[in-house]
């Protein structure tokens, strides 16, 4: 999973659905759940996945008051809409980003733009 800071944060969330998980090396529960991020970004490959380090991006963390870690957002076309605080079971961040994905692929089939197929 890429490392992503201010300067790219931006580029990766533009479009699709993307996936940060905000950690901090020091966090126990972080480890816990990047091993679960990792997981899941094998069996989504066709979304954005990142990782940002709270304490080396104070100012994305600031940006989307990220305030409890480790903390899982999903991103679609670069707006944030969903919000996971805290340890998160596997099915549950799994479930949360198929629905994420599902949606994003029906908005995209009624606009006629379906790249998920």
């Amino acid at each position: 999973m890429q490392e992503v800071t201010e300067k790219d944060f931006d580029g990766i969330v533009e479009s699709g659905v993307a996936v940060m998980h905000f950690y901090a090396p020091w966090c126990k529960p972080c480890k816990e759940v990047a091993v679960d991020v990792k997981a899941l970004e094998r069996e989504f490959d066709h979304v954005d996945f990142g990782k940002i380090n709270v304490d080396k991006q104070p100012g994305l963390a600031s940006r989307f008051a990220v305030v409890e870690i480790p903390a899982v957002l999903i991103f679609k076309e670069g707006d944030e809409i969903e919000r996971l605080d805290g340890i998160v079971p596997l099915p549950v961040l799994r479930n949360e980003i198929a629905s994420r994905i599902t949606r994003h692929a029906s908005d995209e089939v009624l606009l006629g733009e379906n790249r998920y197929q």
